[in-house]
């Protein structure tokens, strides 16, 4: 089968937790944080609104393209005593040696593999299909973020746009010190308009990088915020939104 893997960033913090594979060739894992599996450290992070960010523990997820049914191989850094591919009703049954685990992926799909029941810190694949019409870095009608990482503060989107970010991209979305601001009278908290804002028609988002909001400050703002008509999102990931 086909596979596409594009290289992380120069800069990306990748997890530790997992090493995957795709037909033999290496593909980045990265980090998410996640709500904690502790009843009482997801309270206090709806309650303590101001350090509700500390409160977290760590995900990983890889994504790549593929055209045809593909072999992955994970590395974990402790013996596997389980393993398994969510959803079940995928029917992926893993194969599990020592401190690795094989799977078949028969074609593009989301899953998850929980190893050891921990069901945190899991392992999030998107097996995406390939890219169709992929978008020209020159063309007046796109905003194109390349591979590599970006730093972004506030980005309105209209009519016929298309916002590409490409696989091996990285977009970080954070807080200007000159931004304005409103206090929220949910959290007591300064708000700030979204990072990025679809607002219009014919509009697309799309490709196969991510979309960070890990740089904005706790209740600050939304990552993406969307209005209009004829607006398509596609490919893209949404991190610590």
């Amino acid at each position: 089968a086909a596979v596409r893997i594009n290289p992380a960033p120069q800069g990306e913090v990748l997890s530790k937790a997992f090493a995957l594979t795709v037909e033999g060739k290496e593909c980045p894992v990265y980090i998410a944080r996640v709500a904690p599996r502790d009843p009482g450290r997801r309270w206090k992070a709806m309650d303590d609104k101001k350090n509700s960010a500390d409160y977290y523990e760590l995900a990983a997820f890889a994504t790549f393209d593929l055209d045809g049914a593909v072999e992955a191989r994970i590395a974990c850094p402790e013996p596997v005593r389980s393993a398994r591919v969510l959803p079940s009703s995928a029917g992926i049954a893993p194969a599990v040696d020592g401190r690795t685990i094989a799977l078949r992926i028969p074609g593009p799909r989301h899953l998850t593999v929980e190893v050891n029941g921990d069901w945190v810190g899991s392992l999030h694949i998107f097996a995406n299909p390939p890219e169709k019409d992929v978008p020209k870095p020159d063309d007046p009608g796109v905003i194109y973020f390349g591979p590599g990482i970006h730093e972004v503060r506030r980005l309105v989107v209209g009519d016929g746009k298309t916002v590409y970010v490409a696989g091996g991209a990285v977009v970080r979305c954070g807080v200007g010190e000159d931004e304005k601001f409103t206090i929220s009278s949910y959290s007591g908290l300064r708000n700030y308009a979204p990072s990025i804002e679809l607002r219009g028609k014919d509009i697309s988002l799309r490709g196969r990088g991510i979309i960070d909001g890990t740089g904005c400050p706790t209740h600050a703002r939304n990552l993406l915020f969307v209005r209009g008509e004829d607006i398509a999102i596609e490919g893209v990931i949404l991190r610590d939104s």
